[in-house]
């Protein structure tokens, strides 16, 4: 069923790469769509998001990592994003309806496809650990340095809760942040 799914995504104008497919919206966002590893299980249980591409760009260099253009700003399951529980199928002929609950979970995206209400959409989202990232990302990209310094303190609070591998991460991204952005020097006592 996955593959099925899979290449009914692809006849929709979406790209694969193993179990992800982005289609592009605009210049700046993509719809993702995570159908699971192909191969031949039978159940499926999709995940849909939206990515802006500036926010994971941004995202990756500040981290020092290798962007990964198959990573969605925000999403969830299916089932989630429509407003109600976790959804999976375990049926081989439901893929129409797999296909209907992926196409209405991205209109439902597609109502965030914005900076501030994707800003909105992913504060909302306490379970992504690496929320606190994006939403600096997001104020660097909206040009809102006092929000980035206030998004910076938030994150480091979190991420920085004890001296450990975590922090050092997040200390390495806070610093690559700064080098790129005019924002007044950290405070050391924090």
């Amino acid at each position: 069923m996955r593959r099925a799914v899979s290449d009914r995504l692809i006849t929709a104008g979406f790209a694969r790469s193993g179990r992800m497919h982005r289609r592009e919206v605009d210049c700046h966002f993509y719809e993702v769509v995570d159908t699971g590893p192909l191969g031949t299980r039978t159940d499926i249980a999709p995940f849909v998001g939206l990515r802006h591409d500036g926010v994971e760009r941004l995202f990756a260099e500040c981290l020092g990592e290798t962007e990964d253009a198959w990573v969605a700003t925000v999403g969830a399951n299916v089932g989630y994003v429509l407003g109600g529980e976790y959804l999976y199928w375990d049926d081989p002929k439901a893929v129409d309806e797999v296909l209907h609950k992926i196409t209405s979970a991205l209109t439902t995206l597609s109502r965030i496809r914005s900076l501030d209400t994707l800003t909105d959409a992913v504060a909302a989202n306490v379970d992504d650990p690496g929320r606190h990232y994006r939403l600096v990302c997001l104020a660097a990209i909206r040009d809102r340095p006092d929000e980035v310094t206030q998004q910076l303190t938030e994150a480091r609070a979190t991420y920085c809760a004890r001296p450990d591998a975590v922090c050092e991460q997040f200390l390495g991204f806070e610093r690559r942040i700064r080098e790129r952005l005019p924002l007044p020097p950290v405070d050391s006592r924090l």
